[in-house]
């Protein structure tokens, strides 16, 4: 079913005697199989400690310790996979998750794929007059729709990150400049100490990778499509040598994209 969500986290407690609290199943994690222990604890399969899977502490094991212990693996986790994606909790105030690549990469130093506004599919030409959404401006915010190419190719909850996401990503993070196994790009750290790298993959015009937009130096630059159009353009994200800055582009051009959840 492509509506079954399946989340995969990854805890690290700061002592033992935290995971053994919500280890149901023994096994020194906090994952899907802790659930399926209340489940077969429901069902019952399994016959001894019942106490364990109480979760919420009303001394009855029922689907409502399900929806406890699920609320319990978020508040843990601040690293995981979601449909096979690696994701990190910035401790951001809206709770936005931020995947640790780009789409189309394999690891965060890659670029990963260049994608047009609103299409899903990547090309060699990235011009006006092969561009598929033409007087789409008025779709607003394509987040989670079938414009939106980080939801049609990782689909269950990840997203194209809104323009507002992205401020608060400037706003509560901390941005330093890195070059990780050779690539420029930008890291930014949230106060919970967790963070990302975004690669500068510059941008796609016609036929030609161009590595900066504005500067006249020609330094490599960082460009992302944020999920927002209006009358006239389409919103990105600008990370440079100069600062961060929110500005508006052709939706023809081919940017990087970064996906998000909650």
């Amino acid at each position: 079913d492509s509506d079954v969500l399946t989340v995969k986290y990854t805890v690290k407690p700061k002592s033992g005697s935290q995971i053994e609290m919500t280890d149901l199943n023994g096994d020194g994690k906090m994952d899907e199989a802790d659930i399926m222990f209340i489940v077969r604890r429901i069902m019952g399969t399994q016959k001894t400690d019942l106490m364990k899977a109480d979760i919420n502490g009303d001394t009855k094991v029922n689907a409502v310790d399900i929806v406890a212990y699920v609320k319990c693996l978020k508040t843990a986790s601040t690293t995981g996979t979601l449909a096979g994606h690696e994701w990190v909790d910035l401790g951001l105030p809206s709770g936005t998750k931020w995947a640790t690549c780009n789409v189309g990469a394999s690891k965060p130093e890659d670029y990963g794929d260049y994608y047009a506004w609103g299409e899903t599919s990547t090309k060699t030409n990235y011009s006006s007059s092969n561009y598929k959404n033409k007087d789409n401006y008025s779709l607003g915010d394509i987040s989670g729709t079938s414009y939106d190419v980080a939801h049609v190719k990782w689909g269950s909850l990840w997203r194209m990150a809104k323009r507002a996401e992205w401020n608060e990503l400037a706003k509560y993070c901390s941005a330093i400049i890195e070059t990780k196994n050779g690539v420029k790009g930008t890291r930014y750290t949230g106060k919970n100490g967790n963070s990302i790298f975004l690669p500068w993959a510059g941008y796609r015009d016609g036929t030609t990778l161009k590595e900066s937009y504005w500067n006249t130096s020609n330094e490599i630059e960082g460009h992302y499509f944020t999920s927002n159009g209006d009358a006239q353009a389409v919103s990105w994200t600008w990370l440079s040598g100069y600062g961060d800055a929110d500005d508006l582009c052709l939706s023809s051009y081919g940017l990087s994209i970064c996906a998000v959840w909650k």
